[in-house]
């Protein structure tokens, strides 16, 4: 009997110890053996055996040399094992800075746990995938700084009871800026500044009744400045500068009364017809940078 024909249950005892970067150097033995690597079952027993776990000092995963690349960089189904079984003990992954230089895999919305995420300045590309809509207790998103691309994925919407903050700002996303966003009923922050949006502005963003701070300057955004912004009550810092926008500004805005900065320069065709001092219609954008 050969190492590649013995029962799964004892192959699985034996391999199970052994690093999984080891293990998937021997797929090529046997197409069955290959098989067997890549198994759930196997993958949870082996990835069980060495994965970290939160103690009562913290609850936060920084980035862990080595073991923590398998969510960007290994087959699909370790990754989405060890995001269930690893990742998801971790109430925050601290990840800023560390330089992956790959996409995000689709394997993020199996973090159904995990409550914060930062992914800031690490150099991630290609798309943003849709099973985002997983991730069911995230409160905060930090992607800002990086080269992902394509669409805001709509399924953002789906995170309407947790999510405080999302952050993409500062990266190479395009089309429009999803209705959906305007199901997060508890979103505090939103940063979309220095994308390449288009588009006009839907108008469900400001329903957000809990939005302080909507930083969307920067964009290819145009038409008009959405009548209904009184709504979004708690608003605080509005920035819509260097953007495409058109028509005359709403008198409406005067009604948030918390309202302390509130950028429209760099947008040509934008008009005001009546005083408001927070607003800063004209003047130098440069400044802005």
């Amino acid at each position: 009997m050969s190492l590649v024909t013995l029962p799964h249950e004892l192959q699985c005892a034996i391999f199970a110890w052994i690093p999984i970067r080891n293990c998937f150097q021997l797929r090529l033995l046997a197409k069955s053996f290959s098989n067997f690597i890549t198994s759930r079952h196997f993958l949870i027993a082996n990835l069980t055996q060495v994965m970290s776990r939160p103690t009562d000092q913290t609850d936060a995963k920084t980035f862990e040399t080595g073991l923590d690349t398998l969510f960007f960089k290994a087959h699909p189904m370790v990754q989405q094992v060890y995001a269930e079984f690893a990742l998801n003990q971790w109430k925050q992954l601290e990840w800023s800075a560390w330089v992956v230089d790959c996409q995000l895999p689709t394997a993020i919305g199996a973090l159904s746990k995990v409550v914060n995420i930062d992914l800031s300045f690490c150099e991630l590309k290609g798309p943003i995938p849709a099973e985002v809509g997983g991730m069911s207790a995230l409160k905060e998103l930090y992607v800002h700084q990086n080269s992902l691309t394509g669409q805001i994925p709509m399924e953002f919407g789906l995170l309407s009871s947790n999510l405080r903050v999302l952050d993409l700002s500062d990266n190479l996303l395009s089309g429009n800026i999803p209705w959906e966003l305007g199901n997060l009923t508890s979103l505090n922050c939103l940063y979309l500044s220095q994308n390449r949006l288009s588009g006009s502005i839907p108008a469900s963003l400001f329903t957000l009744t809990k939005l302080r701070d909507l930083y969307i300057d920067r964009n290819e955004l145009s038409g008009q400045i959405p009548s209904n912004i009184n709504e979004c009550v708690e608003l605080r810092w509005l920035h819509l500068y260097k953007n495409r926008l058109s028509g005359p500004i709403p008198f409406e805005i005067k009604k948030l009364r918390h309202l302390e900065s509130c950028e429209f320069r760099g947008n040509p065709e934008l008009t005001m017809d009546f005083e408001f001092f927070v607003i800063q219609l004209e003047g130098d954008v440069d400044e802005l940078e």
